[in-house]
């Protein structure tokens, strides 16, 4: 399926995704299929996520001193708190629920490129006049402490592209952006008029039978989703069946129990096993966590010899030893002027254990 990334890795291409998720997963295939392919060693693709590789722009134009500062979406999620505070008749303890709504609001109408005057004239109820009013102050905010957050950050590297204040690629690969938003398309058609190489990549099929449904509310679509699974699930019991939902970390505990009470109908009432059915993934396997998958070699190491390659990801690791790297660096170039070998814990001792080494294993002790 991404046979096509092997070719792609060259010094003067990026690859861009649609998500970091992807992002992850094309690394990690190109990896596996070098190691496939018997390579010792290779050039690492260049590889991001589409708001990754804003971010990544922006830190390298040429005029940092008169561009704006960029903030993350936790100093985002401050910044809307602020200004919901002004805004009368908002309970303060819902204004932290309200600024991600805020955030996610302002990001879907930057992606979009409607203008919060153009969102202004079309205002039907109390929550939008609420959100036009705070988000008039958010932007007189942003403006006043000439600050730029994700929401405006392609706006920003579209104007620094048109000055050419900024050093890009020689290629550019889109990849799995399936509905391309207005946003996305003004910077792609800045780079083919700028004469760079721009491709566009589907990381998969896209299935033609598809269809678009509305609902009365947010948990109304949760529940619906999950009688959805459950109705294909008793058509084919060995399907595995996936629900995309966004802003899954801010509202696990909601989400879940609307996709259940779809999905089980009465499962607070049902056998244990029911409740487990669902299975809750950020996009991001819980051994690909740098802690875990170190600790994981740790452990494999007390049944198991290690390859030079895996004791050179734990000499790299920040997490083992002490802060000082310098040592491990030592003995990760030590290391690597010895042919490939499986390693056991007696023979790496035994190998650089001697009186020049010390104070380096020393910086390494677990």
């Amino acid at each position: 399926m991404y046979d096509w990334i092997i070719e792609s890795n060259s010094s003067t291409e990026t690859i861009i995704t649609a998500n970091r998720h992807l992002a992850r997963l094309l690394r990690k295939e190109f990896a596996e299929k070098k190691k496939f392919n018997k390579h010792k060693a290779w050039r690492t693709p260049i590889i991001f996520s589409w708001q990754d590789w804003l971010v990544y722009i922006k830190s390298k134009t040429f005029d940092q001193i008169n561009l704006p500062i960029y903030i993350n979406k936790n100093q985002s999620h401050l910044l809307w708190e602020e200004a919901l505070q002004k805004e009368r008749g908002i309970p303060e303890n819902q204004i932290n629920d309200l600024s991600y709504l805020c955030i996610n609001t302002w990001q879907r109408l930057a992606d979009w490129n409607i203008s919060i005057t153009e969102f202004t004239k079309s205002i039907q109820n109390k929550d939008q006049r609420i959100f036009a009013s705070v988000s008039g102050r958010y932007s007189a905010l942003l403006k006043k402490r000439n600050m730029v957050d994700d929401a405006g950050l392609s706006y920003l590297i579209l104007d620094c592209i048109k000055h050419d204040i900024v050093d890009l690629s020689e290629k550019y690969a889109f990849v799995g952006f399936i509905r391309e938003r207005p946003a996305i398309k003004s910077i792609q058609e800045l780079l083919a008029h700028k004469k760079i190489e721009i491709s566009k990549i589907s990381a998969t099929k896209v299935s033609k039978n598809f269809s678009i449904k509305s609902f009365d509310n947010f948990n109304a679509e949760l529940r619906a989703a999950g009688a959805w699974a459950r109705k294909k699930h008793l058509i084919n019991p060995n399907l595995r069946i996936g629900i995309v939902v966004s802003d899954l970390i801010e509202n696990t505990d909601t989400i879940l129990r609307n996709i259940r009470e779809g999905l089980i109908p009465g499962w607070q009432y049902s056998h244990k096993s029911l409740t487990e059915t669902i299975n809750v993934s950020y996009g991001r396997r819980l051994s690909d966590y740098p802690a875990i998958a170190t600790l994981n070699l740790l452990l494999h190491w007390l049944f198991r010899n290690l390859s030079s390659l895996e004791i050179g990801i734990l000499l790299r690791s920040p997490l083992l030893g002490t802060e000082i790297v310098s040592g491990r660096n030592k003995l990760e170039l030590k290391m690597r002027q010895i042919p490939d070998r499986e390693w056991s814990i007696q023979m790496f001792i035994s190998e650089f254990q001697s009186t020049d080494n010390d104070a380096d294993v020393e910086s390494w002790s677990i």
